[in-house]
């Protein structure tokens, strides 16, 4: 089994996540305020619950990364590793309108459960399920939000049969400033 692993620069709380910071928002006092707590819930009650509580994406142009941290994938050659450190963060600039970043779940495909959802303000840490007709994916996910911007680690095991890829994922938005007329949707 081939493994890629890079350094996170993430600061979140500590946790199931080692790459992560010792300081765990989840529990600093700044951070009190609305909660939400859930389990075995769908994506649409979770949905519904976070716009409700967290606050909304404000529109503009906003800068997006994502990267891969470390991948177990079975089977994969050196040469699929090394394209994979090759490639490093991926990075778009796109223009949202007031709302369209979903926080601080984004899009959830409706067969997943989420088997834990916590979120306060400022912070979220979930866990979803998702049944496949081989097997199934876990994804663990912890991070921070606020209106203009957004750090998350994501951590995936998917499992199909005898088989099981991880990987770990971080990924960042934050808004840059307004949209120009030409770069609107």
């Amino acid at each position: 089994m081939a493994e890629y692993q890079a350094a996170s620069t993430l600061r979140h709380g500590p946790g199931e996540f080692p790459a992560m910071a010792q300081s765990d928002p989840t529990q600093d006092a700044a951070d009190a305020g609305p909660e939400i707590s859930m389990t075995d819930a769908s994506a649409e009650e979770v949905a519904k619950a976070a716009q409700a509580a967290g606050p909304k994406s404000r529109g503009g142009q906003w800068e997006l990364t994502t990267e891969i941290v470390s991948a177990e994938i079975p089977g994969a050659t050196p040469d699929i590793i090394a394209k994979m450190k090759e490639k490093g963060a991926i990075s778009i600039s796109q223009c949202f309108t007031d709302g369209e970043l979903s926080a601080p779940i984004g899009k959830v495909d409706p067969s997943c459960k989420f088997a834990e959802f916590k979120m306060g303000r400022g912070w979220v840490n979930a866990t979803t399920l998702c049944k496949m007709p081989q097997g199934e994916a876990i994804a663990k996910m912890k991070g921070t939000f606020a209106d203009d911007r957004f750090d998350y680690e994501v951590q995936t095991t998917a499992s199909m049969g005898e088989q099981s890829t991880k990987m770990t994922m971080k990924i960042a938005g934050h808004r840059a400033g307004d949209c120009t007329p030409a770069k609107k949707k």
